[in-house]
């Protein structure tokens, strides 16, 4: 198929292509139709190569190859390197056993001619007939005294020796008279040795079956065909041997090396003669053996995707050999040569072969077929057929009797119904033994007599290891054996895709019987290499085979009665795969419930027997074991078989509810390995029941006039003339009233139009009141809260440009995260805009920051708050992220739980402040449509008649909404299969040659479609599979729709130059790695029409806000979780967000989104995309570092204050709804006050006993300590500060802070891709630091610390990392700062000063990408940090930037003589920009200090700044760090002698800075030396040391023991 696999193939080599006339025929033909159709349609060339047997008609085959003329080379018999003498012998003889002896008697006659001076090949049919013709050889030899060896001769005596080290007795018994045979049946090392005696010359008679002839490469003088009759299990019945096959045996005749020619014999029946003496002599030509098999073909093409209609198949017919046949001879495939000269290519002939292909799989239930239009659809039957290469007739059998109570004596029956063993026939002499093989087997057998009865005897026999007689019983046992695995296999992905849990579990276990050969009860331990007196003992005792798990090995051996068997007994049993499942069920729905399970591995890996990965099939049946409620699988790798596993998915729930479920795990290929778990529902609560949603009112669209007010219409006047459905219901509620408000609706509706209408409303209100109020007017401001900063920057962006001329003029700020900087931006703003975690930290204070504005909020606009639930089933931490590299930094995303919790926490922190103010505070929340809306408009404030929660599908354009699956479990290989049917839906139709001649006349809005993929790696491949797909129909350029020399010109600044070459066709790609200039070039690109194509990272999903497409095809629906090993499901607000882009109507009055997934997840899309989005709080699973930031505000200072606190909460309101959901067993008062309280009592308590808080003697008052206080301040988790006390010592040093920091909690999120293992180890090859250890060196790579510390350390290099691992860096680096700031803190509260100064030097090469020590400090200068510039700096002694700014200007000249005018630019405006400050300090009293009292130091801080503006310092410049960052400093005053740091003060450095330090004076008396540095946190180079002198004098207590001494 187009798997990712055969993808790579670029040569095919097929050996013996005359099989084409073969039976198999068929198949070989299929593949390379499927090849030369592939090669069309990826453009990748494919070479194909074909080898044969001499064909008449060579020129056929070379055209069905699609070879060219002149590379064709065709040799007849003369060029035979020994030309061959034939021997036609025929045998009159009618009776059996004696045609039999005469064919012996003329067989050795022959041999006995040849074999005097040369080697003979004799070829039988069967296995057992090449013993028995080799034992009736020699005793005829012996019989006429003739030996084929010589006595007593070299070749005597090693035939002798090798005869007594065989293992198989018949060769044994042969071999020494130079004899030997030669068949599949015999072990390798046999085979082996018989090919080497031969291949010597030591054997002189050689029996074997044809295998020797197509798969051994032995020729001999002579050859000799015995018989041309061979047993056909498929047909039942003695067939001729085909002419390949005697073309083939004859091939062996004559080694060019030694003789002039080669002899061959074929002994045949009479009757025969003629046949095999004109096929040699007139070869006839090989023909099409497809129409046989031309259902099953076609089906297969269908299910792959390449079908899809009759045209198709029509096409398809046109590339295979049997279409050249019929061109070539049509009277012998039924075509009349009057119906080729009408129709010289054949086509209603393959549209009549198509159709008829097309109706027997219909009547197969295996596709659906529209006669009509002739489109052709793959059932699941049709799936399932063509992935286990099963007939259409077996599958119309399956069809017809499966069922899902089937017993295995009915699957059994099944199977023997199937169409491949309908030509196995029950002969006479059978009967007897057939009867005496089915009292053995343990499976009744219905039906005695019957063709199905045999093949279920046949089939258990083999699971049983009996011993068969006849020749023929034992090829039909073969035959029959190698089609059970597949056919069983088809029959349990049958039952699993109907839910059927009975059968599917019966027809697993047949699939393991028929591949273990043993039955179900058998012990599991016949599996291994376990000794038979071992399995003999166990099987007798009555135990069942769970319990052997618990056993001892001194009570294994007991019970097997062999004290030395205990412990080989006990590694055994524990090999067995087994998998500890622990289950937790959620309701997330009255009809939906979520489960969690934790799957541990329980068993000892070993290479030897798991190999590299170890499948496992989770099903949850119901209460009867009846159904099948879910199915998934599971792969367990070697290298995570010690680590627990947790995976997620919903099952539905039924009305009434059941009592239970179990959960199944079962391993695919072992017996024995099955855990099942009984999930009960007794206690189980379902949520309350929802409101309906509300009605979409038959309402007239309000015009812009509506707003009166012309300065407010003037803003929509260019892009709106009236308000949408849903804007015009909400209208009231948002522009007439101040009553806080929910909008639920769709993405793409126009809810942020409805915000506006708040805004604007506020807008009003704030002039009218500024204007009444005069000089006692304190302004409010309006807040706008989105998840993300890509939305906040978005928002920010567009009004600015529309709005902020309203009213003489509006400000927006946009938030960072740092605190000080954010408090001076909100002092002048009217609209403030930011994360929910910048919110956070400038909020959390609010009691003491009066005078900064955060407590003047009249409008909190409350975004995509559904995002308070978290990303959804599925979704994990790092589900969401996104980097930012823009100017205006809306600072870095929170992920996953933490972000659901942080804007929960602001939302109710707003309406606990207007509580507590006594001043209201409108909320505005916009949301998709929830199902519990009604307790989210409760937690806002908002009365009834302002919510307003509408359908799903309720939008302002129609949408279409499409769920396609796939079965194909291989995440690669089933994103390459959706190509296809992607580029299908971007048409819209499946004809896109007929399109392609019009495209450019197509409306561009109606064709535009963006494609969202699950990472950045995607975008490139599938942007360039899908211009391969249009290069494929014809047209390279159909996405294009603009003229090729203007968008040559726009996409010429483009840096990344797959993106421009993909441009150019039409086709971009966006994803977060792409540089701010590329990125906006394919907006606008796609925006104006010029491209039709636009292919997105999941990620980006978001910064496409404001981009609407009519087609949105989301590929896929998964990502990988590295940490968890497993592919995830999207999160559903990110696919509600994709879906929102799909909002353009086309011709047909609506737009279409595009959904593929796997099959098993679509009932789960569906529930989700057409109902209602269930939300629930997530804020109890990181409780802590919200309980920590309110104690530390003081907001809570009682366990009390801690409850009252949970109130304000979405979870509060939700406990009693869904109570199962938080771990509530019921909703009564006592059962909540009881919850809250242990919820409290065990947050506080964790955080207490990571000393973030302490808890008064009654356990009621609680108040924050100094670690509480840093996790709070630099919003880090409680959990990392904890770290830090804990790591940090007085002797670390930065290699050891690097190690710590690279530790952090907020890591753990860090994305872990697929196969970067070989990436990230050649990079740590480059780095200069070791990383460090971990308990497992395979799992080593998808360590979070282990990667931070990598990128922390290539960032210090300044590698060239790939996109993937460079948007990581870029992450890590938005978190590390404020984590090592608080590393400063923490250090300085224990009183350590040495990793206090590493931390601090660790910030500055973090800033400037420098290594402290290792680099010279120049390398800071934008241009003069590269390889070129380095050594020359090094050359004229410039080591440090003070070096380049006391440079003579000739000196300097000459260092920059080279470089561009914009480079010398940045060099000078980082030289001035680069902090000179002068210090000066004076200790108050320094010869009066006390010990033990507080020591003062006055410090003058005086920055040498020649430039008149105010903009001081500025940001700083360091071109390698990502983010815009303002300078701080550190003034810090330790002890040398001691190391112990006295104290800390963080300041910001103007032009001027006058501060005082204090600190407690040391205990020792009499002089002390002390050391005060002034630390930089972003330049290497600018610190400063200085000595402080002070004289400390005995304190009060040692003075007053003095005097009376």
């Amino acid at each position: 198929g187009v798997g990712s696999y055969t993808s790579l193939v670029r040569l095919v080599i097929i050996d013996e292509v005359h099989l084409l006339h073969d039976t198999r025929g068929a198949v070989l033909e299929a593949l390379v139709c499927r090849l030369l159709r592939t090669q069309e349609q990826t453009q990748e060339r494919v070479r194909l190569v074909g080898l044969s047997a001499t064909l008449p008609n060579y020129e056929d085959v070379a055209t069905f190859l699609r070879v060219p003329r002149d590379h064709v080379f065709y040799f007849d018999g003369r060029y035979r390197p020994c030309p061959l003498q034939q021997e036609f012998i025929g045998i009159t003889e009618k009776k059996p056993l004696r045609r039999l002896e005469r064919m012996d008697q003329v067989c050795y006659e022959k041999a006995k001619r040849y074999a005097t001076n040369s080697q003979v090949l004799v070829f039988v049919h069967s296995r057992k007939d090449t013993v028995k013709t080799a034992r009736r050889l020699r005793d005829m030899a012996i019989a006429e005294a003739t030996a084929f060896v010589t006595a007593g001769s070299a070749t005597a005596e090693v035939l002798r020796d090798e005869a007594a080290a065989t293992r198989d007795a018949g060769l044994a018994d042969i071999l020494p008279f130079g004899i030997a045979c030669h068949h599949a049946g015999m072990a390798r090392t046999d085979r082996q040795l018989v090919e080497d005696l031969f291949a010597d010359g030591h054997i002189r008679i050689l029996v074997s079956t044809a295998t020797l002839a197509w798969g051994v490469n032995l020729p001999a003088h002579a050859v000799i065909i015995k018989g041309t009759q061979v047993y056909s299990p498929d047909k039942g019945a003695w067939t001729e041997l085909s002419p390949q096959d005697v073309l083939q045996m004859l091939g062996r005749a004559g080694r060019p090396q030694f003789d002039t020619h080669g002899e061959g014999v074929i002994i045949t029946q009479h009757s025969e003669l003629r046949y095999y003496l004109s096929l040699l002599s007139q070869q006839l030509p090989i023909e099409s053996q497809l129409v046989a098999r031309l259902a099953d073909s076609l089906n297969a093409e269908i299910a792959l995707g390449s079908v899809r209609s009759r045209d198709d198949a029509v096409e398809w017919l046109g590339y295979t050999y049997l279409y050249v046949r019929m061109l070539r001879s049509p009277r012998v495939y039924g075509v009349e040569r009057a119906e080729l000269d009408a129709d010289p290519g054949l086509h209603g002939q393959r549209a009549a072969l198509a159709h008829a292909a097309a109706v027997e799989l219909e009547r197969s239930s295996m596709v659906r077929y529209d006669r009509r239009s002739g489109r052709l659809v793959a059932t699941e039957l049709g799936l399932v057929a063509a992935h286990y290469y099963v007939s259409h007739g077996s599958m119309a059998v399956y069809q017809q009797e499966l069922r899902s109570d089937a017993s295995d004596i009915d699957l059994l029956r099944v199977f023997a119904l199937s169409s491949e063993f309908r030509l196995i026939p029950v002969r006479a002499d059978e009967r007897v033994e057939l009867a005496r093989l089915s009292e053995r087997v343990p499976v009744p057998i219905r039906d005695s007599g019957t063709a199905a009865a045999k093949v279920s005897v046949l089939l258990q026999a083999h699971v049983s290891r009996l011993g068969l007689s006849g020749l023929a019983l034992a090829a039909d046992m073969v035959y029959v054996t190698q089609s059970a695995g597949r056919i069983f296999r088809a029959l349990f992905e049958l039952c699993v895709r109907r839910g059927w849990a009975q059968a599917a579990r019966r027809a697993l276990g047949w699939c393991k019987q028929v591949e273990r050969r043993m039955w179900l009860a058998m012990s599991p331990l016949r599996q291994l290499d376990c000794p038979p007196d071992l399995l003999r003992a166990i099987e007798r005792k009555p135990l069942a085979w769970s319990r052997y798990l618990d056993l001892t090995e001194p009570e294994l051996s007991e019970l097997v009665g062999s004290p030395r068997a205990g412990r080989a007994l006990h590694r055994l049993v524990h090999i067995v795969p087994r998998l500890d499942v622990r289950a937790s069920v959620q309701p997330l729905t009255r009809s939906l419930l979520r489960v969690e399970l934790r799957l541990t591995p329980d068993f000892v890996w070993t290479d030897a027997v798991h190999g590299a990965a170890e499948l496992f099939w989770i099903t949850v049946e119901d209460a009867d074991g009846e159904q099948l409620l879910h199915t998934e699988q599971f792969v367990l790798k070697r290298a995570y078989s010690g680590t627990e596993h947790v995976t997620e998915f919903t099952c539905a729930l039924t009305d009434p509810l059941p009592p239970h479920c179990f959960v199944c795990v079962t391993s695919d290929r072992w017996i024995g390995a099955e855990t099942r778990l009984a999930v009960s529902f007794r206690h189980l609560q379902l949520p309350a029941r929802t409101l309906p949603p509300t009605e979409l009112l038959d309402m007239q669209p309000l015009p812009l006039s509506e707003l009166r007010n012309p300065m407010f219409e003037r803003i929509y006047s260019d892009s709106l003339h009236s308000f949408n459905a849903i804007q015009t219901q909400t209208f009231h509620a948002l522009y007439r009233t101040d009553d806080s408000t929910l909008v639920a609706a769709s993405p793409g509706s126009g809810k942020t139009l409805c915000a506006e209408l708040a805004l604007l409303r506020f807008f009003a209100h704030e002039a009218v009141r500024a204007n009444d109020e005069g000089e006692e007017y304190v302004r409010r401001r309006a807040v706008y809260i989105a998840p993300f900063a890509a939305l906040v920057r978005a928002r920010a962006c567009d009004w600015r440009r529309r709005l902020s001329s309203l009213q003489g003029g509006k400000t927006f700020a946009v938030l960072s995260g740092d605190t000080n900087m954010d408090l001076k931006r909100i002092e002048n703003a009217h609209v403030v805009l930011a994360t929910p975690s910048a919110w956070d930290a400038l909020s959390r204070r609010w009691r003491q920051r009066q005078r900064h504005g955060v407590r003047d909020i009249g409008l909190f606009i409350a975004d995509e708050v559904h995002w308070t639930g978290g990303a959804g089933l599925g979704a994990v931490d790092d589900s969401v992220r996104s980097s930012n590299t823009d100017g205006d930094d809306a600072g870095a995303d929170a992920v996953g739980d933490q972000l659901a919790a942080t804007y929960e926490v602001v939302v109710s922190r707003v309406r606990y402040m207007a509580a507590q103010l006594e001043r209201p505070i409108r909320i505005v929340a916009l949301s998709v449509p929830l199902a519990n809306a009604r307790d989210v408009a409760a937690w806002i404030g908002a009365p009834s008649s302002c919510v307003f929660n509408f359908n799903p599908s309720v939008r302002a354009v129609p949408l279409e909404i499409h769920i396609q699956t796939s079965t194909i479990a291989h995440f690669a290989s089933r994103m390459a299969s959706l190509v296809a049917p992607t580029y299908r839906a971007i048409c819209s139709d499946s004809s896109a040659k007929q399109r392609a001649s019009d495209a450019m006349d197509v409306d561009t809005d109606e064709n535009s479609a963006i494609v969202f993929v699950s990472s950045r790696r995607q975008c490139r491949v599938v942007a360039g599979d899908l211009l391969t797909c249009a290069a494929a129909d014809g047209v390279p350029s159909r996405f294009l729709r603009a003229d090729s020399a203007q968008i040559e010109h726009n996409v010429q600044n483009v840096s990344d130059r797959a993106l421009r070459e993909f441009l150019i066709y039409g086709v971009g790609y966006l994803h977060d790695a792409l540089s701010a200039t590329d990125r906006q070039t394919v907006l606008d690109l796609f925006v104006s029409g010029s491209i039709q194509v636009l292919v997105a990272s999941r990620e980006s999903c978001w910064t496409l806000d404001a981009i609407r497409a009519h087609t949105v095809v989301i590929m896929g629906a998964e990502r990988y979780h590295g940490r968890e090993h497993r592919y995830t499901d999207y999160a559903i607000p990110d696919v509600l967000q994709m879906m929102g882009r799909a909002s353009i109507s086309g011709s047909s009055g609506h737009a279409q989104c595009v959904l593929m997934c796997l099959g098993n997840k679509r009932e789960f899309y569906k529930k989700f995309l057409y109902e209602p989005l269930p939300l629930e709080s997530r804020l109890d699973s990181q409780l802590h570092d919200a309980m920590n930031s309110e104690v530390a505000a003081k907001t809570i200072t009682s366990k009390q204050d801690a409850v009252d606190y949970l109130t304000w909460t979405l979870m509060y309101r939700r406990l009693v709804q869904n109570p199962n959901y938080y771990g509530l067993q019921g909703t009564s008062h006592e059962h909540l006050s009881d919850y809250l309280s242990e919820l409290i009592e065990s947050t506080l308590g964790d955080l207490a006993a990571a000393k973030c808080v302490t808890i008064d003697e009654d356990e009621l008052d609680v108040a924050s300590t100094n670690l509480g206080l840093v996790s709070a301040y630099y919003q880090i988790r409680y959990l990392t500060v904890e770290m830090f006390s804990l790591s940090l010592s007085a002797k670390t040093k930065l290699r050891g802070v690097l190690d710590i920091v690279s530790a952090a909690d907020e890591f753990e999120s860090l994305p872990i891709r697929h196969r970067e293992s070989s990436v990230l180890s050649r990079l740590a090859n480059r780095v200069p630091v070791p990383l460090p250890g971990t308990d497992n060196e395979d799992t080593k790579w998808t360590s979070p610390r282990v990667r931070t510390h990598l990128l922390l350390q290539a960032h210090f290099s300044r590698l060239t990392l790939p996109a993937d691992l460079a948007a990581d860096q870029m992450w890590v680096l938005a978190r590390v700062a404020p984590l090592l700031q608080a590393m400063v803190d923490v250090a300085a509260s224990m009183g350590w000063m040495q990793p206090a100064l590493a931390a601090m030097e660790l910030a500055q090469m973090t800033v400037q990408a420098v290594w402290e020590g290792r680099d010279p400090l120049v390398k800071q200068v934008p241009h003069l940090g590269t390889n070129t510039m380095l050594p020359i700096c090094q050359n004229m002694n410039v080591e440090t930037v003070f070096d380049v700014i006391d440079m003579e200007d000739t000196a300097r000249s000459s260092l920059l003589k080279d470089m561009p005018p914009r480079h010398i630019a940045d060099i000078a405006a980082y030289v001035n920009r680069y902090p000179n400050i002068e210090v000066e300090h004076e200790v108050t009293d320094a010869d009066q200090i006390t010990a033990g009292e507080l020591v003062y130091i006055r410090v003058s801080l005086d920055r040498d700044w020649d430039d008149d503006s105010d903009n001081v310092p500025g940001p700083v410049i360091a071109p390698f760090f990502p983010y815009s960052r303002t300078e701080g400093w550190w003034l810090v005053v330790g002890d040398p002698r001691t190391q112990t740091l006295l104290v800390v003060k963080r300041v910001s450095v103007g032009r001027h800075l006058d501060t005082r330090v204090e600190f407690m004076a040391p205990e020792r008396e009499g002089p002390c030396k002390l050391k005060m540095f002034l630390m930089c946190d972003a330049y290497l180079g600018c610190d400063q040391e200085f000595d402080v002198e002070i004289n400390v004098l005995p304190g009060d207590d040692e003075a007053s023991e003095m005097d009376e001494d």
